[in-house]
């Protein structure tokens, strides 16, 4: 159990750190769908970034519909793929014990 939530807290803190540095959304660029990937990857260390600064967005305000549609994309097979990671971690955890 001690173990999981380090482990956790080590990967959310990378993954803001990561969000934070390689996933800046510039208000005056038009983003592809490729873009949309990306920042649907990251969607949610932005979304609780923006909430503390005006400079940080969740998503373009400047996009094609196919960074919209890879976006949600995105979102949706990251938030799956989040889920199957963390069962599968605590599963492992569960065998150590």
């Amino acid at each position: 159990m001690k173990t999981s939530c380090i482990i956790t807290i080590i990967i959310g803190v990378a993954y803001y750190v990561a969000a934070y540095f390689f996933c800046h959304i510039d208000p005056e660029k038009t983003y592809t769908w490729y873009s949309g990937i990306w920042h649907g990857i990251f969607w949610f260390p932005n979304i609780v970034m923006s909430l503390f600064s005006d400079s940080i967005y969740a998503k373009a305000p400047n996009c094609t519909t196919g960074y919209t549609v890879f976006y949600f994309l995105s979102i949706i097979v990251s938030s799956v793929i989040g889920n199957i990671i963390r069962g599968a971690s605590e599963t492992i955890v569960e065998k150590k014990s």
